[in-house]
């Protein structure tokens, strides 16, 4: 290859960040706001979850536990979904999956709310794993 062309193929490499750079800085690009009303429902939404889980504390201790672990295993299933799907794009090189991983890099980020989750339904839910609780467990297998 000659000099010139490593240099052309240089020059248009700088023109495209200088074009990336112009876009983030005009007014084309607005930043995302979600409506008033759509917050109005979610937060509606978490008011009814939260007056779940106390009810559920208050009458059904076990099933809240049992609830609150599967549901911790699926986002976590999900999170490290996410993080497989980013490895093999990134290993394979793909290019095509810009905006899916994009989408799997926000999916990550449920991973430390299942960890919590799970931890929460271990310690607190030890009515779930019968060993946890001290009592005789495996009576059947006793000789």
């Amino acid at each position: 290859m000659s000099e010139s062309t490593l240099q052309m193929d240089h020059t248009n490499e700088s023109e495209g960040h200088d074009d990336v750079a112009r876009l983030l800085a005009s007014d084309s690009i607005r930043k995302f706001t979600v409506p008033e009303k759509t917050t109005k429902t979610l937060k509606i939404l978490v008011g009814i979850g939260v007056a779940a889980i106390v009810l559920g504390l208050a009458f059904e201790r076990e099933s809240l536990w049992a609830s609150l672990l599967v549901n911790s295993y699926y986002l976590l299933g999900l999170g490290l979904g996410a993080i497989f799907l980013i490895c093999t794009l990134y290993l394979t090189g793909a290019a095509w999956g810009i905006v899916v991983r994009r989408i799997s890099e926000a999916m990550t980020g449920i991973i430390p709310v299942a960890a919590a989750g799970i931890l929460i339904a271990i310690t607190l839910g030890k009515s779930i794993y019968p060993a946890f609780t001290g009592e005789e467990h495996l009576v059947g297998f006793k000789g």
